[in-house]
């Protein structure tokens, strides 16, 4: 008799054990308030949480959460709120970095660590009109990776399938949203992103004047090409290789671009070695004036202009440097130059429209001789001066 007794009593021990152990539930499942859950996620294992619920205040407690990552973790979960008919009444966003009021303020949890935890729930979790005496139902939406706060009613009114579909309620709060949006974006690492863009940017620009620096020395023109990304490699091979063969490039480039779309990216890699090559060799060409280093058609028509400035620089010098050789010989002061002037035509000696003064060139003539032989010997220097 005892024996049974003893056997009834394990029973109604094990029952009771059963009654009370957590149930496993997956994200986004309904759990009925003051029941024991436990859901297992990516990151984290919330382990026996309950919703208790005293009259007007409510207190949510984790037995405990383990963090399942290798590293450090901020605590964070998000745990959605319904009524008796199964629609949302509030939203709970939890982040403990962004926890002010708790024990549990900017708290991380180590690697492999369990942690009881708990926090008491606020109206401000809830939408307006609701509270925690309308709350029958609450579902772990997910484990607030990016550390959101905030948007408590956007899922007003919808149910647990609805959400999980991915809509939103009809009067949701977006300027909440927009300021959640934008913090997501800042955890994704926006802020890297748009550093990375703004450098890219700014080489893109830098490339484009250094191209356009050679193109306008090469062709007496700029093209606005050299700006824009991939026709710029295409501008820096017709640079250092010719018309020619920057075409053929641009037709690699194109097959590159597509292959890369099929995730094949062995000719893209060749492609940019060789863009990279020949903007190396846009530098040198720039450096050394050296425009026809490895091109492949003859550069002469092509830098006509650049050419025949050349060309006339050359022309003035040799005839400055004539100039100063004869003055030299001559003997020639700086007071001795031809002037052009039409001021004391009188006493000057006229050829054409040119007056040259009559002391010109007379450091080796005596000018005490009788004035028509200075006159015809004046006359005969100049004449084989304009000669």
């Amino acid at each position: 008799m005892k024996r049974i007794f003893t056997i009834i009593i394990c029973f109604i021990f094990i029952i009771v054990g059963y009654n009370v152990e957590a149930l496993e539930y997956k994200t986004n499942e309904l759990i009925a308030v003051n029941s024991l859950a436990t859901v297992d996620t990516e990151r984290f294992l919330y382990k026996d949480f309950l919703f208790n619920i005293n009259g007007n205040s409510a207190n949510l407690s984790f037995t405990t959460i383990k963090n399942k990552s290798n590293s450090k973790e901020y605590i964070t979960f998000n745990i959605l709120m319904f009524d008796k008919d199964k629609k949302n009444i509030g939203f709970i966003t939890y982040c403990s970095k962004k926890d002010y009021e708790s024990s549990f303020a900017n708290y991380e949890i180590a690697s492999n660590q369990e942690l009881a935890f708990n926090i008491n729930i606020s109206e401000r979790y809830f939408v307006e009109g609701k509270s925690i005496n309308d709350l029958s139902y609450i579902a772990l939406f997910d484990e607030n990776k990016y550390c959101q706060i905030g948007g408590y009613s956007k899922y007003q009114d919808l149910t647990i399938e609805q959400i999980s579909s991915g809509n939103l309620a009809d009067n949701v709060d977006y300027k909440n949203i927009s300021i959640e949006t934008i913090k997501l974006l800042i955890n994704k690492g926006i802020i890297v992103m748009i550093v990375i863009i703004g450098i890219l940017l700014i080489a893109l620009i830098i490339n484009g004047i250094i191209l356009n620096a050679l193109y306008k020395r090469m062709f007496t023109k700029t093209t606005k090409l050299a700006y824009i990304p991939f026709l710029n490699n295409y501008i820096s091979v017709k640079l250092s290789f010719g018309d020619l063969p920057s075409k053929i490039f641009l037709g690699f480039l194109g097959l590159a671009l597509i292959l890369f779309l099929f995730k094949i990216g062995f000719l893209l890699t060749l492609v940019n070695i060789i863009s990279f090559v020949s903007f190396i060799i846009v530098i040198i060409k720039l450096i050394t004036k050296n425009y026809n280093l490895f091109y492949y058609e003859k550069l002469d028509n092509l830098n006509k202009n650049t050419v025949i400035e050349d060309k006339n620089k050359e022309r003035v010098s040799f005839i400055n440097h004539v100039q100063e050789d004869n003055m030299d010989k001559n003997n020639v002061s700086n007071e001795d130059i031809v002037d052009l002037s039409y001021e004391n035509e009188s006493q000057d000696t006229v050829f054409g429209n040119i007056s040259v003064g009559s002391n010109m060139f007379n450091n080796n003539i005596n000018q005490e001789n009788n004035s028509e032989k200075d006159t015809d010997n004046n006359e005969s220097d100049l004449s084989k001066f304009f000669r």
